[in-house]
């Protein structure tokens, strides 16, 4: 009769305060120390073959990097080879979740939890899968393939893991709201109610803890299971301000952060019904509302800060957090930048010399996905030839007015088609012009396996005789770029090297230095991951490839905040262990190939308000603060890695679209938009990597008498056209045929340069004249 007293008083006690707004302070369990949890014994109502659990956590501090990685056992129900774990570790936040379903199912997430960021985590444990959500998101999904045991009579310990004392693997954080149902709700569900007060009488809820009050030595089960939680150690209740009673407002998605001459400017966008936006800064990472003061506070309408006290020289960590009528929402992602003084970079660009299509060698139609949008987005030049030195020319002289100081060749060993195009047409032009070069070493030559590119053996001698190659035919150019006056190699993929790799270097620089050649060595190492010492022990320098992130909106990933971090991460690593670090820069990713069903899809704006190239402006400018002060050297993928989509080169100029010729019409775009962007990536390069401001006319190097050139004179699908300087602008340039009639037009300098190409393919064969407003002519043919 006691206990039943008890619990109505509880009861009462719930639905009192909720009706009152919650007078008094809300409550979480408080786990700090050593030996404080709390256990719950074995009953026959928390063993489920199928259940929901679920609370809320923050996450206060690290666990004891020294022992078992950090670990933080947060739920611990294990016996034999039955139950389930729950646990967290890792020395830096954010910090990932593990858990383990004995026997044979595991479901952990990536890198997660903020410091002490209340979060809502719960387990939907089906007949079929276990669904990890977050904050009502579902972030993993594991398929149940092997078995789920509900066997284990062990006890449900909170908060440290069961071998305690004998060992001790205790969370530090708090917790609210714990329940644990006998089904598997839907995300719907757990959605709906994660910031509601419960009674306890909830159908089939088999255990609530709301942590407002202690009884004696435990917590009180508030369902009529009786399930109490016995508290063991200095635990304790705190106040909490989990958002149990309202719905916090979403975090502002899209937060980035970049240094500007003097100042640095935050940006975000906007939050439904926020009344205030609350700007918080620190000098390190590791920061939340709950230890600093606030920077700024932006009023409802405004989405932008210019922090104007940060000092030079300092990095900075910057988050956003929405208000409303006092009540905090989530915060955004963190991002770090610095204040920059504007430079004219050492830009470079990865350059693929392998388009041949009079041999059949990466043929254009239906090999790059802008072919197949509506209409096509076709390059500039057209579907033009690498061996075509002009070709090559009106590239060198692009990427020289937009501020582009090296090329990062594409390179397949010797007497590749690559290595032939390199050294007989790229060579001759760039040694003609101030453009530098440097070979990108395709790792792959050497063969690549399951577990990654095996340099071992024979793999040894190989590597040694393409770096004798390239010496002989290459490093001597007065063209090839260097730095410290040592040849630059750029090598692919050298973050899955295996075998005897860390030899065959040290092997390869004895036989270069042999030779007097000091190499420095550029590795393309995941962006994403700490960098390991040993594998960047060959290196001089560190540069990703590509930064791609999550399928989706930059905006909506969080793609630029977490670039920002990723960037800094990187190069203080980097500078730990004397390298340089190159950050990388790309404006998009597409290879999606609908046939086979496969590719991914990053989207070249950030958001469908914004341009078509911003993902490739704001990842400069989130960029350029972890440019090296003294190198100053950033990389871009691509010059015209069109497979991919990556490419910066200019392309004819459309509407923006939608629209492909899948059979689902967004087969290719996945309903993004994309657009001939014709000069508009080469002008955002000038503007924000060079001291040139809008890209200047092309000089022709070999400057002819007449006023316009044009090839081939003998075309089939298009026709390139560079005009004289003294050319008017706001003149046409016609194709007539032979009976005067107009069958293409185009206006001089639309596109920015003095070059346009005429699209022609559905002109009939036939004897052609192109005008030039009547006072220069060519004669062409249509074959």
């Amino acid at each position: 009769m006691k206990k039943n007293i008890e619990l109505f008083f509880v009861y009462f006690l719930i639905l009192f305060f909720t009706s009152c707004n919650t007078l008094l302070a809300q409550k979480a369990a408080h786990f700090a120390s050593k030996g404080a949890f709390l256990e719950i014994s074995d009953a026959a109502s928390l063993r489920l073959p199928v259940m929901t659990l679920e609370c809320w956590i923050k996450v206060n501090d690290l666990g004891n990097t020294a022992i078992a990685s950090g670990e933080q056992n947060i739920f611990d129900k294990r016996q034999d080879a039955s139950g389930f774990n729950i646990r967290l570790a890792g020395d830096h936040f954010p910090l990932p979740i593990f858990s383990f379903f004995l026997p044979d199912i595991q479901a952990h997430t990536n890198a997660i939890l903020d410091k002490k960021k209340w979060t809502h985590l719960a387990y939907i444990v089906s007949n079929d899968s276990i669904k990890v959500v977050i904050n009502g998101v579902v972030k993993v999904v594991s398929k149940k393939q092997g078995s789920f045991s509900i066997a284990s009579s062990a006890p449900l310990r909170i908060g440290e893991y069961l071998g305690y004392p004998d060992g001790s693997l205790p969370f530090i954080g708090d917790m609210d709201e714990l329940r644990i149902w006998d089904y598997a709700r839907t995300v719907d569900q757990v959605t709906t109610d994660m910031n509601k007060k419960l009674t306890g009488q909830e159908a089939g809820l088999k255990l609530y803890l709301d942590f407002e009050s202690i009884f004696g030595n435990r917590i009180n089960d508030l369902t009529l299971n009786r399930n109490n939680a016995i508290i063991t150690g200095a635990f304790t209740l705190v106040t909490s301000k989990a958002p149990i009673g309202y719905i916090p407002l979403p975090a502002p998605l899209g937060f980035r952060a970049f240094g500007e001459n003097g100042a640095i400017t935050l940006e975000w966008e906007t939050v439904a019904n926020a009344t205030e936006y609350k700007i918080y800064r620190s000098e390190i990472f590791d920061f939340t509302t709950e230890e600093t003061t606030v920077l700024a506070s932006v009023n409802t309408g405004g989405t932008n800060f210019i922090d104007k006290t940060a000092i030079s020289g300092k990095s900075y960590y910057y988050f956003v957090v929405p208000y409303k009528s006092n009540q905090e929402g989530y915060a955004s992602a963190k991002a770090v930048t610095r204040v920059i003084t504007p430079e004219n970079y050492t830009t470079g660009v990865y350059y693929y010399p392998w388009y041949i299509p009079e041999e059949n060698f990466h043929p254009w139609p239906g090999q790059y996905v802008r072919y197949f949008i509506k209409p096509s987005q076709e390059p500039l030049l057209g579907h033009y030839s690498e061996k075509n030195a002009v070709v090559v020319n009106k590239h060198l002289n692009w990427m020289l007015k937009s501020g582009i100081d090296f090329m990062v060749s594409s390179w397949w060993g010797p007497g590749s088609n690559e290595d032939k195009v390199l050294k007989n047409t790229l060579l001759p032009e760039i040694e003609k012009s101030s453009m530098k070069f440097c070979v990108y070493y395709e790792s792959t030559i050497l063969g690549q396996g399951v577990n990654g590119i095996d340099i071992s053996g024979s793999k040894e001698d190989d590597l040694i005789q393409h770096f004798n190659y390239l010496e002989q035919n290459y490093f001597t150019s007065p063209a090839y770029f260097k730095i410290d006056n040592r040849p630059v190699v750029f090598l692919y993929l050298a973050s899955i090297y295996q075998g005897n790799y860390i030899q065959a270097f040290q092997k390869l620089r004895a036989a270069m230095t042999a030779k007097g050649v000091r190499l420095f060595l550029i590795g393309d190492l995941d962006g994403w991951r700490p960098i390991d010492p040993t594998r960047a022990a060959i290196l001089d320098g560190i540069s990703p490839y590509i930064m791609l992130g999550e399928n989706g909106y930059p905006v909506n990933t969080d793609l630029l905040a977490k670039t920002s971090i990723a960037h800094n991460q990187r190069q203080q690593e980097s500078q730990a262990i004397n390298k340089l670090y190159i950050p990388n820069l790309s404006p998009g990713f597409n290879n999606i190939c609908v046939p086979c069903n496969s590719g991914f899809n990053r989207p070249r704006q950030i958001a469908p308000l914004y341009p078509n190239e911003s993902t490739l402006e704001y990842n400069i400018k989130v960029s350029r603060p972890f440019i090296d002060t003294k190198q100053k050297i950033v990389m871009i993928t691509s010059w015209n890695e069109w497979h991919e989509d990556t490419q910066i080169e200019p392309a004819i100029t459309t509407a923006p679209t939608t629209v492909d010729n899948s059979p689902s019409g967004k087969g290719y775009t996945n309903d993004y938009a994309y657009e001939g962007y014709g000069f508009k990536n080469l002008n955002l390069v000038a503007d924000l990597l060079g001291n040139i401001k809008t890209l200047v006319p092309v000089q022709e190097v070999d400057r002819a008498k007449d006023q316009i050139k044009v090839f081939p004179t003998v075309f089939q699908n298009h026709i390139f056209i560079s005009y004289d300087e003294a050319v008017p602008q706001n003149q046409f340039i016609r194709l007539v045929d032979i009976r005067g009639r107009v069958v293409s037009i185009e206006k001089v300098g639309q596109f920015g340069d003095r070059s346009i190409t005429l699209q022609v393919k559905d002109v009939p064969p036939g004897v052609y004249i192109l005008q030039l407003d009547q006072n220069v002519q060519k004669k062409l043919i249509k074959f």
